[in-house]
């Protein structure tokens, strides 16, 4: 190789490495959204308890989303995207001392979309989900989580990997805090 392209290839991966920026943040904590404390504590009021039943995405098992169609970004911990939605929902309800596994107000999720986007002006995640109860009632709930994306693809692509934290809180709370949840439980 002669010296003119050996130093063009080192160029060009120095360009590469400043414009993609190198590797991935680390996930913030996943924090409840404190309105969502409120609706819990009116649950626990009355006592009503609820189980979670099973999460899916209607067979497609979504482990990643493709970041501006080059960089598959993996879900946390690296299993389907309902998974990590049904464990925080999880860890909400058991802190809030209202899940019980003997619970007859069984809720169970249907991750129908998830979707993200992270153009410079335009990030997002998008997720719309079906929230079915044991006592056959029903819920659809659509949420969007806007946030900055950077120019670099690496950046933008490591922003849209922690920023599934925060979307997934907000989905949560949409879904707790919709004026229709309470439909969805009985009292015991």
């Amino acid at each position: 190789m002669n010296l003119k392209i050996t130093l063009k290839f080192v160029l060009l991966l120095v360009a590469t490495i400043i414009v993609t920026g190198c590797g991935q943040k680390p996930l913030p904590p996943y924090t409840p959204d404190v309105s969502n404390a409120k609706t819990y504590d009116m649950l626990k009021a009355n006592n009503t308890t609820i189980k979670l039943g099973t999460f899916t995405d209607g067979g497609k098992n979504h482990a990643r989303v493709m970041c501006r169609g080059f960089t598959a970004v993996p879900a946390p911990m690296n299993k389907p995207y309902y998974e990590y939605i049904r464990n925080n929902f999880l860890n909400e309800l058991q802190a809030a001392k209202i899940y019980d596994v003997k619970s007859s107000n069984k809720i169970t999720l249907n991750l129908d979309k998830i979707y993200s986007s992270s153009k410079m002006g335009n990030a997002y995640w998008e997720f719309i989900v079906t929230v079915k109860s044991s006592n056959g009632k029903s819920l659809k709930v659509k949420s969007i989580y806007k946030y900055s994306s950077s120019f670099s693809a690496a950046s933008a692509c490591s922003d849209m990997r922690t920023m599934i934290v925060p979307a997934v809180e907000k989905l949560i709370s949409e879904i707790v805090n919709n004026k229709d949840f309470p439909l969805l439980l009985n009292k015991k």
